[in-house]
Parts: C-alpha cells; sequence; structure tokens
C-alpha cells in the first residue's frame, strides 16, 4: 500500500520525516496545518535531486574542478514569485522546485540565496548567502509565500542588485554567478532594457522560468487570449535573455508538473557555460598554491543535562527504515585512483602542518586532563552504552569483521631464542661458547600469542552537506565502530571532522573512556560550509605516521558524501595514502551519497548502517562480487526505459541529456504526483480567491437611453462570463464585484450622480441601473469629472495582486479645454464646472492620474469623435505615469452610435478584462 509504505518512510529515505500530531521540537519544527512540509518535499523530489547532483557533479563539476587547482565558487540566486495569480499548482510546484535546487546546491555546498517577490516594497531575502541550510530553516522559508501580492519582476532584479550585490564588483574569475527567476508575470513590467540594466549590475547570468495560462478545454476565443498573452512572452523573454534558449523557458499550465525539471535543465545548462568558459581560459588552468586550512582541537563541554548534539538524538530516534533492493555497493578492486593523472597537481610541504597538528593534539590532550573534563556525569557513559545495546548486533559483525578479516593479529608478545632471527641472543652466544657450538639458539625470534597493532584513523565530513540520512546513518556507524575497535582492544585509534577547518576529537594516544565518549557525543553537528576532506585525508596521514610506538599498518576511514570542495587535492591525497601503504575507505550513506564513487578508489556505499559490516566484507575479503556504483550510480534514469527517435533506448544518464535533455526529468513527474496525492491535501497553498472589482461610470443624460438598456441587460452575463473564464481558463476561484456610477450634468441638481458601490450582489447593480432614466445634460459637455471622482471612491479591493476595472461609457466629453476645444458648446468654459459648485475637487487631469496611481485598468467605451480629445488627452496622462509599477494602458473601444453600438458592450467589456487578467495576473 503505498500510502501506508509513504508514511512508514523514516529519516533514512528523506531525513527528519515530518509528523502531522505532536510533532518532538527535536524532530520538525512546528508547522502551520495546511502548509507545505519541507521534508515531504524532499522526499517527492529525492530523485529528481540526485538526477541533477548527478548530472552537475559527475558531469560538470568534476569537470570544473579537475580543470583546475583554483577553487571554482558559484553564486546562485532563486527568485520565486508571491503574486496571487500564483497560488494553488503554481506555487506548489515553484516551491516544489525550490526544494530540489536548495537540497541539491547545500549538498553541493554553492552558494545560493532565496528571494521571495511581489510588490516594489515587499521583496524579501529569504535566505542570504551566508545563512546555512537546515530542514528547520527550508520549512520556515516555503512557509513565507503567501501567494498575496503583485508581479513586478524587473523590480525584483533591481531588488537583488542592490540588496545582495551592492557594490556592483565584478567577481574574481573563480565566482560565477547565476540568478534563477520563477514567475508567472514576466508580461507586467515589459521593457527588456530594465532587466538587461540590472543583470548587468549583478555581473550574472539571468535565467527566467515563465508560467503561462494553458489551452487545454478553453473556447477557441479564450485560447487565441492565451496565444497572444504567451506569444507576447516569449518576445519579452527573448529580448531579455537573447536567442540563447538555455537561458529561458515557458511553461504552460497544462504541463505546470514539468516546472521543476524545466528548470534543472536551465540549471544544468548554466553550469555547462562554466565549464565551457574554464575549458577555454588558460588562466583557469594554472596551479595555485595550497591554501592552509585551520585546524584546531575539539573541546566538548562538560554538562550533566546537554552533552549530546541533536544529530545524536534523531539518529537514534527513527524507525527501522525501508531499504532499497540494491543495498550494497562496493569499488572494483581493479579501479585506478580517479584523476590522478590531473594536469594540476600542487607541490606541498607538509613540515608546517604537521607540525601544527601536534601542537593541537597537545592542546586537545591538555584540555581533557583540565579541571574542566574532571568528573564526568554518569550520563555519558550509560547513555553510550545503552545505545551500544540497542546496535549491539551490528556492532558484534563489525568486531567479527576486525579480528578475522580487516585488522587481524599481527604482532607478536615475546622473543624467543632460537636458530635463525633478526636479533642476537646475547645468553644464548655465551651458551655457544661454552659448549663448543653445540649450542646453536644464538638468534630471537618473535613468538607468543601475537596483539592487533595498527594505526587507525576515522575522518568524518561535517559539512552540512552531510545533513539528512547522511549525517544520521554516519553517527550511527561511527558510534558502532568505535564500540568494535574497543572490544578488539584496539584503542589506538584517531577521530577527525572535516569541514571548514580540521577538527582533532581523539588522539591515538587517548585513551577510551567517558572523556573521549564525551567527545564523540558533541563533535558531530553536520553545518559546516565546505568539505575540506582532502586535508583531512592529509592530516589524518600525518597523525598516524607521527606515532613513535606504533608502526602497524595504516587505515583510514572516511564518512562522507563524496561531494567535496577541493577538487584535484583528493586524488593527490589518496595517491599519498597508496604511496606510504594507508589503506584510504570512502564510506557512504544512501542516495544522497554517490558522489563518494566519483572521488575514491576505494569505496562502499549502503543504504543503512545495518549493512555495513557486509560492505566492508566484501571490499576487504571478497573483492569483486560486489555491484559497483560506476555501473549503477543509483541513477533512477537508468532503470527507466528512455528511447530517441528512432526507439532506440539509451543506456546513460549522460546520453540522455545529451540527446533528450526535455527527457531528462520527465519520467519522475507521474511518480511525484502519485505521491502528492498521498502526502497532501488539494487545497494545500491555494491560497485567497482571486478578486476582480469591475465599475461602470456611465453617461445618463438624454442620449444614452439604449446604453442604459443595454447595460441593464447584460451586466449579469457579463459577470458570469468574466467568472466562468477566469475558472475555467485558469483554474482560480473568482471574488467579482460590480458597480454602477451614473452622471449627467451640474444642471441635473439631485439626479447628477447616483451610484451602487462594488458588490458581489449583481441583482443590486441591475436594480441601481433599472432605476435611470435617460434625462437631463443642458449643453453638449456633461460632467465626466464628477462620474469618476465618485468611482475613485468606491470601496476597491485593496490587494496588491487584485484586478481593478473602471469602463467609462459616454457619449460626450467633459467641461473644460481639457476634453474639447469648442467654447460654444461649454457653458462653463474654460472651466470645469460653474462657479456656485466649485469647491477644491481635483480636475479630470488629476483624477486621471490617481485612476492609475490607483492600479486601475482604464477602459473607455467611444461613441462619438466628439470624445477624442478629452481621450487624447486623459490616455497622454494615463500612459505616462509609471512610478505605479504597472506597464498597462489606456483602452479605448469605438462601438459607434448605429443601433448595434449597446448590443456589443457586454462582449467589449469582457474580452477586455479577460484578456487583461490573462495578461497580468494570470
Amino acid at each position: 500500500n503505498r500510502s501506508s509504505d509513504l508514511n512508514a518512510v523514516s529519516d533514512y529515505e528523506v531525513g527528519i520525516v515530518a509528523k502531522f500530531h505532536e510533532p518532538d521540537p527535536l524532530e520538525l519544527p512546528r508547522v502551520k496545518e495546511n502548509s507545505l512540509k519541507y521534508y515531504l518535499l524532499a522526499q517527492l523530489t529525492r530523485h529528481m535531486q540526485s538526477d541533477l547532483l548527478h548530472l552537475l557533479h559527475q558531469n560538470f563539476m568534476e569537470k570544473i574542478h579537475f580543470r583546475s587547482s583554483v577553487r571554482q565558487e558559484f553564486e546562485l540566486v532563486i527568485c520565486v514569485d508571491n503574486s496571487g495569480s500564483m497560488h494553488g499548482k503554481k506555487i506548489y510546484h515553484a516551491l516544489t522546485s525550490l526544494v530540489v535546487f536548495m537540497e541539491t546546491f547545500r549538498r553541493m555546498e554553492c552558494k545560493f540565496s532565496v528571494i521571495r517577490f511581489g510588490g516594489s516594497a515587499t521583496q524579501t531575502v529569504l535566505k542570504s548567502f551566508e545563512r546555512p541550510m537546515s530542514p528547520e530553516f527550508g520549512q520556515s522559508i516555503i512557509e513565507r509565500f503567501t501567494c498575496d501580492e503583485k508581479t513586478l519582476p524587473a523590480d525584483a532584479l533591481r531588488f537583488v542588485a542592490e540588496k545582495l550585490y551592492a557594490k556592483n564588483q565584478e567577481p574574481s574569475p573563480n565566482v560565477h554567478r547565476m540568478i534563477l527567476m520563477l514567475t508567472d508575470g514576466i508580461s507586467q513590467q515589459r521593457d527588456p532594457t530594465q532587466y538587461r540594466k540590472y543583470r548587468k549590475m549583478c555581473h550574472a547570468q539571468l535565467v527566467i522560468i515563465a508560467i503561462v495560462p494553458g489551452k487545454a478545454g478553453l473556447s477557441e476565443k479564450a485560447q487565441n487570449i492565451v496565444k497572444e498573452h504567451v506569444d507576447t512572452s516569449r518576445s519579452l523573454l527573448k529580448q531579455i535573455c537573447g536567442d540563447d534558449s538555455d537561458k529561458y523557458s515557458l511553461v504552460s499550465g497544462d504541463e505546470i508538473e514539468t516546472l521543476p525539471g524545466k528548470a534543472s535543465c536551465l540549471i544544468v545548462s548554466f553550469f555547462n557555460s562554466v565549464l565551457k568558459e574554464i575549458t577555454s581560459s588558460e588562466r583557469s588552468l594554472k596551479p595555485d598554491t595550497v591554501k592552509e586550512k585551520e585546524f584546531n582541537a575539539f573541546k566538548a563541554e562538560n554538562s550533566a543535562t546537554n552533552f549530546v548534539s541533536p544529530v545524536w538524538l534523531l539518529a537514534f530516534s527513527q524507525p527501522q527504515p525501508l531499504v532499497d533492493k540494491k543495498s550494497i555497493f562496493v569499488s572494483d578492486p581493479l579501479r585506478e585512483i580517479p584523476h590522478v593523472d590531473s594536469n594540476v597537481w600542487v607541490t606541498e610541504d607538509r613540515s608546517r602542518q604537521a607540525e601544527i597538528l601536534l601542537q593541537v593534539s597537545e592542546t586537545l590532550e591538555a584540555y581533557l586532563h583540565s579541571s574542566d573534563m574532571q568528573s564526568i556525569p554518569s550520563a555519558v557513559s550509560n547513555l553510550w552504552n545503552e545505545k551500544a545495546r540497542e546496535q549491539d548486533s551490528l556492532i558484534s559483525d563489525l568486531q567479527s569483521l576486525f579480528e578475522d578479516t580487516v585488522l587481524p593479529p599481527n604482532k607478536p608478545t615475546r622473543l624467543v631464542p632460537d636458530t635463525k632471527g633478526s636479533r642476537l641472543n646475547l645468553p644464548g652466544i655465551v651458551q655457544y661458547m661454552c659448549t663448543d657450538g653445540q649450542y646453536t639458539k644464538i638468534f630471537e625470534s618473535l613468538s607468543g600469542a601475537p596483539r592487533r597493532e595498527y594505526r587507525i584513523c576515522l575522518l568524518i565530513d561535517n559539512s552540512s552537506s552531510m545533513s539528512g540520512p547522511p549525517a544520521l546513518c554516519t553517527t550511527k556507524s561511527v558510534m558502532a565502530i568505535c564500540e568494535a575497535l574497543q572490544r578488539s582492544e584496539l584503542e589506538s585509534f584517531a577521530i577527525l571532522t572535516a569541514g571548514e577547518k580540521i577538527s582533532i576529537v581523539k588522539t591515538l594516544q587517548q585513551e577510551w573512556d567517558e572523556k573521549t565518549i564525551l567527545q564523540i557525543f558533541q563533535c558531530l553537528t553536520f553545518n559546516e560550509q565546505a568539505s575540506y576532506v582532502a586535508e583531512g585525508v592529509e592530516c589524518a596521514l600525518d597523525l598516524l605516521q607521527s606515532a613513535t610506538s606504533n608502526q602497524g599498518p595504516m587505515f583510514v576511514f572516511i564518512f562522507t558524501d563524496g561531494y567535496l570542495s577541493e577538487g584535484v587535492r583528493l586524488s593527490r591525497s589518496l595517491k599519498r595514502a597508496s604511496e606510504s601503504d594507508a589503506c584510504a575507505v570512502g564510506i557512504g550513506f544512501g542516495l544522497e551519497s554517490a558522489g563518494v564513487a566519483s572521488v575514491f578508489q576505494q569505496y562502499v556505499v549502503v543504504h543503512h548502517p545495518n549493512y555495513l559490516s557486509t560492505a566492508l566484507r566484501t571490499l576487504f575479503e571478497e573483492r569483486g562480487k560486489g555491484s559497483s556504483l560506476e555501473n549503477e550510480k543509483f541513477q533512477t534514469v537508468q532503470t527507466k526505459t528512455v528511447y530517441d527517435a528512432e526507439e532506440q533506448p539509451l543506456g546513460s544518464i549522460e546520453e540522455v541529456w545529451e540527446k533528450h535533455p526535455e527527457k531528462m526529468f520527465a519520467h519522475h513527474y507521474k511518480e511525484m504526483e502519485e505521491d502528492k496525492d498521498v502526502m497532501f491535501e488539494e487545497r494545500v497553498s491555494s491560497g485567497s480567491p482571486f478578486a476582480v472589482d469591475v465599475c461602470f461610470v456611465m453617461d445618463c443624460t438624454s442620449s444614452m437611453g439604449s446604453w442604459i438598456e443595454a447595460s441593464k441587460k447584460e451586466i449579469k452575463s457579463m459577470a458570469e462570463n468574466i467568472k466562468n473564464q477566469i475558472a475555467g481558463t485558469f483554474g482560480v476561484i473568482c471574488n467579482l464585484r460590480m458597480a454602477f456610477v451614473a452622471y449627467r450634468d451640474f444642471t441635473d441638481e439631485g439626479d447628477r450622480i447616483d451610484y451602487v458601490n462594488l458588490t458581489k450582489d449583481i441583482d443590486s447593480v441591475t436594480a441601481k441601473i433599472s432605476i435611470q432614466k435617460a434625462t437631463g445634460g443642458a449643453d453638449w459637455a456633461e460632467d465626466v469629472r464628477g462620474g469618476l471622482i465618485q468611482a475613485l471612491d468606491l470601496s476597491w479591493t485593496s490587494g496588491q495582486n487584485d484586478a481593478r476595472f473602471l469602463i467609462l461609457v459616454a457619449d460626450a466629453p467633459g467641461h473644460g479645454p481639457f476634453c474639447h476645444n469648442t467654447p460654444s458648446s461649454d457653458h462653463y468654459w474654460p472651466n470645469e464646472e460653474p462657479k456656485e459648485h466649485r469647491s477644491g475637487l481635483p480636475s479630470l487631469r488629476d483624477v486621471t492620474k490617481q485612476i492609475k496611481s490607483n492600479n486601475i485598468h482604464l477602459m473607455f467605451i467611444k461613441i462619438e469623435d466628439g470624445t477624442d480629445m478629452m481621450i487624447r488627452n486623459m490616455r497622454s496622462v494615463y500612459d505616462g505615469i509609471s512610478d505605479s509599477g504597472m506597464e498597462f494602458k489606456i483602452e479605448e473601444k469605438n462601438l459607434g452610435l448605429g443601433s448595434s453600438g449597446p448590443s456589443q458592450l457586454g462582449e467589449a467589456v469582457c474580452s477586455h478584462v479577460n484578456y487583461v487578467i490573462a495578461d497580468q495576473f494570470m
């Protein structure tokens, strides 16, 4: 049963699994009941992350690192649209993409930032480059998306330039920047020069994913609206990004589930462009000097309560996991050191580092013997013993493996007289002389029950890329190995952690006691922002080779996910280990650690700690009988047959990417949708209904009878048309309100202005229109200004992403030279009102400015040519205002005086409203 399987999945599958009822604070941050769960999104996209990570690391990152000893750094900015039109499936798939990228970049140890954008004043940095990533922080990020803003993508790009790259400094040649924007409103700001300007300020490559409406199930007319919107978006993207299709993509609402895959393809293309840039740059290939890393002695805090890191508690608090059928992967015994032939080797003198390590070791030993580390609470040993009992089966297996196979007895315990040997026996020589050569045992040989003498180091990648399954599995395995070594009377082992710095946790000489246990309990945090594992290997070798009283064989066991920060250095370190007769073995856990196979000569990768002893036994005893990650790579794309145009199956993930990138992630979509249906309610992150206000402002003087009647007849059908169109085309519930403002002229006194406020009750609007009589209007000009002032005073919706429309229906201009140039037809010329009505109200010019500033879309239904001058001047004012952030223009519809004009009113209004909504809100 798929549902029960998913509910049973443990941390080894997804990290820390969300629980919906009374979660332990250590396991899960408290989240909103209906919010997307970061952990579950991470689980849903696990295979997609692995495919993306494999493509980036195996094909680009490795080639980038091994092209140069200079570390190539990446600064990736992910901008996600928080507008109201993004709710529902759009935001779900956008946040799914975001989780894929955050998890992938975290494991790659790339710097990345997350920006939520909407209105000009509400752009927000949800994650800075410096902020460490964690599942809890990821949950807080996705909860910050509310889908209640407008969409200003150019302003978002300006925000990135000013907030993240304020100094406008060009990065060094080894720093590569990309800005990825996910939005459904690219056409709301249509000046491509603005995008190019801000991109240049960021010194970054801009990649845009634009979500556009789908056509499925739409009428032909609606499909034409969508097509026009799509064509506009595509044209704008080409102007912004150029003709390079690797820098933008359109995702149809009909295929919204492809959003994570299409965005991933563009990210891979960006890394590919970096690789080409480095390949063509001779300067990038020059060797660089190795910078010294920081070394320190890890010093545990002696506390009676909080003496264990949260990772330890999590590692031992989860149920048994589901395990893949293929649980063990072991390196090929004939495998060479990867990239050992690199042409960017750097000669390194380790004398200084060895001296520093000796000083750090002495510092640690002094600390462990200080007063701060006396009287260790008994709870430390008690907890260790309790957890050891829980893992007794694994520990016993490892102990048997060490004693029988990997670390057999190798050091005789006493010297005995012998007839041959490497040392002379002085008493035997005396006896030889006294017996005239009859006594022949003049040599000494080693004999007696042998003991074990080995130099062992456990090196643990403590970086944030290890968090989740690798961290929890590593924690349990480190404990099991330490306990197995101790039971095998092999206490001469060291423990190091490698992250941004190298920390010594236990020296070779340090005794196994409660102080050592306390050190191990606290050293594993998995929150450092780099993986200097190569330096860790070097330090391990320095420590092992510095042992004077122990000259046994050397072993270094490296727990890591294989996604490291040093490029060619690890190959050089492994070569040094080989030349020193030290056995260096990479150990990884689960899908997240497939990188181990890319960088180690000898490795094991398992899905669960319980299989570690079997994997190590296969490596050391039955070489060649296990499956190799070189062939498997954990890539699900190879278990799903992908065919080319000739129906021939493609054999590798690289071949799929090279020949059919559009199919790269396609096989995950259905699987993810099925999982989503199990894990998430359909209404999750559905957002609020889309608010639309439509206000008719109509001249109701004596010449407008047929238009009043048409409005009365069609107002209800217009409302239904708009709501149905929005629901049918975009799958969005529409909260529609309508209003009607009737205006006449100053001589009409009580009937000059009449209105019904914006309301969902369309019948009340119809009733107000029904009581209007086409009367009044002494001269040609009418009080257009008064009608618009009243319209502005209505209770308009205030949401940033709400749609507001004002429909002006008039056959005569307003008063004054702003509206016409016929003084004889205007009783109040050159004023806009009679002297007795002057009350300081704004002019029609200012009213027009206010309409635009309030983000109200203005449409003029033209009936007579006499309104041309008013329309022209209003258009000049309205279209000239750009500081509102909106780039829509005044709309003019000429329906004329003919008998068919009024009957076209409903169609004209609906067509305009639906087009604007499709073009600028969806």
